[in-house]
């Protein structure tokens, strides 16, 4: 029987898959002509290291002042403050939160993929950005080794293969015991969000305002959860907001008995004064 026909065979066909993807990454990342280009950030000019196919996609580009940030400005994203840009990819996105902090703020950039975690360090260095701290780990709902595919945009793996190394895991909870409780956390774990948010319960009873990507049920499923459960773990202490991905309508309030969508969407929970 066809490999292709047989429903016992589809774990390992995912992993056949997941194997050549990330080989066919390789050599693009071999051949790939690394160069640093400047864009507008948030309205900063920033130096950023284009070293992949992603990076060319998503940094190669000037880039407005995101919505969130204006919803969040004074609510969490303060002159001053303590933010968590967890998923940190490149460091792009925490060199932008840092601007709006300012230089008495400080960002904590957690990355799992070591290169990325890399280069993220690399643009901090050629912007003389001096209030973001950057770590290569993964964040996790105990302390502990985790399980991370590299790939350009990795994620927590359910089983080791391809590409997948072991990473030291943090709870956001122990990253407020290391540097105090933050005024933002910026989450961004491809499918991890509920596991994330189980290993926050102090930091959700914190002042902390969250601003969460949230990936679906599709990815969420893949770790028992599923969009509703992210909800859910903001009481009435919060006042949330969401908006459809890539959509370029401001935010709207969200009500607690709203039909939820089942894609991604991007949801802000600020904490009530």
């Amino acid at each position: 029987m066809s490999l292709a026909f047989d429903p016992h065979h589809r774990p390992l066909l995912g992993a056949l898959a997941d194997a050549m993807r990330l080989a066919k990454h390789k050599i693009e990342d071999m051949t790939f002509q690394t160069r640093v280009e400047t864009h507008v950030f948030a309205g900063r000019p920033l130096h950023v290291t284009i070293a992949d196919r992603t990076a060319a996609e998503w940094y190669g580009v000037d880039c407005p002042r995101l919505r969130d940030f204006d919803l969040l400005a004074g609510r969490g994203l303060n002159a001053g403050g303590l933010v968590f840009d967890i998923g940190a990819h490149q460091g792009v996105v925490a060199m932008m939160l840092a601007g709006e902090v300012g230089p008495t703020g400080r960002v904590i950039a957690i990355e799992a993929t070591e290169r990325n975690a890399e280069i993220a360090r690399r643009n901090a260095a050629l912007n003389g950005v001096a209030n973001v701290e950057i770590s290569h780990a993964a964040i996790a709902r105990v302390d502990g080794p985790v399980l991370f595919s590299q790939k350009r945009n990795g994620s927590v793996a359910l089983a080791s293969g391809a590409g997948v190394k072991s990473v030291e895991g943090i709870s956001i909870d122990t990253l407020s015991a290391r540097h105090g409780f933050p005024a933002l956390v910026y989450l961004d774990v491809e499918g991890y969000e509920f596991e994330a948010l189980k290993g926050a319960q102090q930091t959700l009873g914190s002042r902390a305002s969250w601003f969460i990507e949230t990936h679906g049920d599709g990815e969420l499923g893949k770790f028992g959860a599923c969009n509703a459960d992210v909800v859910s773990a903001f009481d009435a202490s919060f006042d949330l907001y969401w908006s459809p991905d890539n959509a370029t309508t401001d935010f709207a309030p969200m009500s607690r008995d709203m039909a939820l969508p089942t894609d991604r969407f991007f949801l802000v929970a600020i904490k009530k004064s």
